[in-house]
């Protein structure tokens, strides 16, 4: 289950790479999935939403995997995209249980195509 998962959310982060790189008349993508080093990961809550912001060196899309065991996410937020890749990332996830912990792993690609994936990290929601 996880490595469909994971492989879902990579084919979503793929095909908004490709869409933003075939209209910049791009070539191919790269096969390999690197290690995604963020730092700076701002994590809040604004009304009973939790927020995930981040900012990456170079332009392009990410989703959060979410789960509440590790390696096991069964839910995924894509962010709310400009047009065209970009760098700041501002991901907003509703409808998790108050008071609970949360595993979190980011994919992410570039424009013309390279995959970045983060390690797992973990948050906890507020109580109520």
């Amino acid at each position: 289950m996880k490595k469909i998962l994971f492989i879902s959310s990579l084919i979503v982060v793929m095909i908004a790479a490709a869409a933003y790189t075939w209209s910049k008349k791009a070539t191919q993508f790269s096969s390999t999935v690197d290690n995604l080093d963020l730092q700076g990961i701002e994590i809040s809550s604004e009304d009973g939403k939790t927020v995930i912001n981040f900012t990456t060196d170079e332009p392009g899309f990410c989703q959060v995997l979410i789960g509440t065991e590790r390696g096991k996410y069964d839910r995924v937020a894509v962010e709310s995209m400009p047009v065209g890749a970009h760098r700041k990332h501002y991901n907003v996830i509703d409808g998790l249980k108050p008071n609970t912990q949360y595993m979190y792993r980011i994919n992410f690609s570039t424009a013309d195509g390279k995959l970045f994936q983060s390690t797992e990290s973990s948050f906890q929601t507020e109580k109520i």
